[in-house]
């Protein structure tokens, strides 16, 4: 199929409110949190996801990180159960763990006995099964993945067999395939067997100009109701600059994965994150109009820091990011704010201040380091007053650690992964950050029987904690030596990618 070379899945078109544009001769696409853009082209995933879930054909999502390909499938599952009554979902994330029985278990545990051998979804329904990383299993010694082949079974025959008694066959019916999957990991292919029962539809990483069209009209939006005119001049320059900065990221080598520097991933997903904090804040905080313009400029490069730079492991990549930073707001910035206002110290932007002063939580950066030691100093004496005490002191690196961990788990779904040497102050420093933040901490105890079992087990009691009462946060800590083999980091991916 040849799309449109006029036209691209990442080109936005503006609508009526009123009429809201329709499915199929204007589909959308969903960006988080939960914004809206309409695609001009008909010929986009989500209109050709549509076309082939209602002809029963798989489809398989192609592409590297940060494309999107996660969030069209799962946007396009949550809007067709609210349109239609008749469908259901089986979200699986494979992994290099995962097997055939796994697999097969996950599947079954959708579906409910109709007639004799006949399974399907409950109350005659449809259920479209996403399976993500799709190519992530594991080859066995036969150099065959299981998990793909058992899939290749039921696409061909809509049959499967019964662990337990061989002989007892089931027919499984009203199951819709789609799949993602990323060509740079895992296994780098799909058995041929199976990819013939799939469309392939590679989703390309967008360029500059679709990149503008994504972001600008969602930082337009936010500063439209900002009192002072110069913030929302600023928008147009904080997406140039950050898509600037992002692609001198990608254009330095030292920057590059590499086995010391496994994580220096970079893609569309850190200028996601960068605007999600952008969008935090308020219009009440930049009134002043002197001021107001290089402080939301100084939330940019701040979040930039974080986004970017909290993940970096020597001095000399953070001094590469910094030079990339400087030139990227020369470039960009420099005609409503100096290089001097602009990176003014202290650069911390917190929203506990405001709660510790008494005050409704607000993105804002401290005064200055004595002020944020003085609050957290406080924070601490009181910690020690309700739980075990920790005797700790709060050195400047110590006071920034907080703010980060606070920054990351007032997100939406934030997940934070704290490396550091043994005593260095990890779970102190996470759990005085969650009692800031009014957060409930939940951890295991792990002893020499404690299992997979036991984990899952534990997991459950997290999620009920948390469905027993919504309005209250909970977070989940786990260390490195409670795990005892790698299915502990498997079942944990799989718990932070059902949050997502």
């Amino acid at each position: 199929m040849k799309c449109p070379s006029q036209s691209s899945r990442f080109q936005p078109s503006h609508s009526s409110p009123s009429q809201p544009p329709d499915h199929h001769s204007n589909p959308i696409l969903l960006l988080p949190p939960r914004i809206q853009l309409p695609l001009t082209s008909p010929s986009s995933p989500r209109y050709i996801l549509d076309l082939h879930m209602a002809r029963g054909k798989p489809v398989l999502f192609v592409g590297v990180p940060g494309t999107g390909k996660t969030t069209i499938v799962k946007d396009y599952i949550n809007e067709t159960r609210l349109k239609r009554d008749d469908m259901l979902n089986c979200n699986i994330n494979h992994n290099s763990y995962t097997s055939s029985l796994v697999l097969q278990s996950q599947i079954m545990s959708a579906l409910d006995k109709r007639t004799g051998r006949t399974y399907g979804p409950p109350n005659n329904k449809k259920c479209i099964v996403f399976v993500d990383d799709l190519n992530m299993p594991s080859l066995d010694k036969y150099d065959t993945q299981s998990a793909i082949m058992l899939l290749l079974q039921i696409t061909s025959y809509s049959q499967i067999y019964d662990r337990e008694r061989l002989e007892e066959k089931k027919e499984l019916q009203d199951l819709l395939f789609v799949s993602c999957m990323n060509p740079k990991a895992g296994s780098f292919q799909v058995n041929n067997r199976l990819q013939r029962y799939y469309t392939v539809i590679t989703c390309f990483i967008p360029t500059a100009e679709q990149i503008k069209s994504i972001y600008g009209p969602i930082i337009d939006y936010h500063v439209a109701s900002f009192p002072n005119k110069a913030v929302k001049d600023c928008a147009p320059m904080v997406v140039s600059a950050t898509i600037e900065l992002l692609a001198g990221i990608l254009n330095t080598p030292c920057f590059l994965p590499s086995a010391a520097k496994f994580h220096y991933q970079f893609n569309l997903r850190d200028c996601a994150n960068i605007f999600q904090s952008l969008t935090v804040t308020h219009a009440v905080q930049f009134k002043d109009g002197s001021t107001a313009a290089v402080r939301f400029l100084r939330c940019w490069l701040h979040e930039a820091y974080r986004v970017f730079g909290d993940r970096l492991v020597n001095g000399s990549d953070l001094a590469e990011l910094m030079a990339i930073c400087e030139r990227v707001s020369q470039k960009n910035l420099t005609s409503v704010c100096s290089k001097d206002e602009l990176y003014a110290e202290p650069l911390i932007f917190t929203s506990f201040m405001t709660q510790i002063g008494g005050s409704d939580r607000s993105y804002l950066p401290i005064k200055d380091i004595s002020s944020l030691r003085a609050a957290l100093d406080d924070q601490l004496r009181q910690y020690n007053e309700s739980f075990a005490t920790m005797n700790l002191v709060l050195f400047e690196d110590a006071l920034r650690h907080i703010c980060r961990i606070c920054r990351i788990i007032d997100l939406p779904c934030g997940h934070a992964l704290l490396v550091g040497v043994g005593g260095s102050g990890k779970q102190s420093l996470a759990n005085l950050s969650c009692f800031i933040s009014q957060i409930t901490m939940v951890r295991i105890l792990v002893n020499q029987s404690y299992g997979m079992a036991e984990l899952k087990l534990d997991l459950q009691t997290f999620y009920i904690k948390a469905a027993v009462k919504p309005g209250s946060s909970h977070a989940f800590l786990l260390t490195d030596g409670q795990i005892a083999n790698e299915q502990v980091i498997q079942v944990g991916d799989e718990f932070t990618a059902d949050m997502t």
